[in-house]
């Protein structure tokens, strides 16, 4: 019952093959989804998937336009998305910032009784060895949510507090010297902070790649008892 849109770019090499796979909620992934793929009236395809949370069998719960082209398009978001490999990697990567800097934008839109604190961290490490905060393994631990809460970072000025239905865009002029790699941060007037990955207190993921750097907040713990429809706080960041 979201409402979020995205687009995403895979780059697919000669000979290979796109799979999907569901993720609903903070459900275990199905790599077996109830989906229907046809021919699109232009040069591509349409996905259309039934996502098994109502017997109705409609096929309009997600609705996919795939298209090809052999250039990469949204260029100034490919860089940025190169660690977001799987949906909790809620990664931005500017590891490449030129020494001249970039305008880093941020687009922000909420749907939540809340009115969070928004910010972003700095992240260390890779995909293989794995990421921390501060030298603080990211993991379900009091240790790295504190990490986190101690390396807030704002380049805008202050931390955003923003909630209802409500939209905004921020600017970072991100110098050389901000090169790194950053999450996306809330937390709630409860004190939960939600972060990439499975750290929150209650080990689920509250922060989900929806798009080419398009991230999605579920704001709620799970004892709440939370909806998880992702839409509580959205960001989308690009790059100009």
């Amino acid at each position: 019952e979201s409402t979020n849109r995205s687009r995403k770019s895979v780059y697919v090499a000669a000979g290979q093959e796109l799979r999907f796979a569901q993720s609903s909620g903070h459900n275990p992934t199905n790599s077996s989804p109830n989906v229907q793929l046809s021919n699109s009236s232009t040069n591509g395809f349409r996905l259309r998937l039934d996502d098994g949370g109502i017997n109705d069998a409609d096929f309009n719960d997600l609705d996919l336009a795939i298209s090809p082209s052999l250039t990469a398009p949204y260029t100034s978001v490919i860089g940025m998305g190169r660690l977001q490999r799987t949906g909790s990697d809620a990664l931005i990567d500017l590891t490449d910032l030129p020494s001249t800097g970039r305008r880093i934008n941020l687009s922000i839109s909420t749907n939540s009784g809340f009115i969070n604190q928004f910010d972003l961290v700095k992240v260390d490490g890779d995909l293989l060895t794995g990421y921390s905060v501060a030298g603080v393994r990211a993991e379900n631990s009091e240790a790295f949510r504190k990490a986190v809460r101690d390396n807030l970072i704002n380049p805008w000025g202050t931390s955003i507090n923003i909630g209802g239905t409500t939209e905004r865009t921020i600017t970072w002029d991100a110098s050389g010297n901000d090169a790194g790699i950053y999450a996306p941060v809330i937390i709630t007037p409860k004190q939960d902070l939600f972060t990439f990955g499975a750290t929150a207190s209650d080990g689920q993921k509250h922060l989900k790649v929806i798009g080419n750097s398009k991230f999605a907040f579920e704001d709620l713990i799970s004892s709440a008892p939370s909806d998880w429809d992702y839409n509580d706080l959205v960001v989308d960041v690009s790059s100009s």
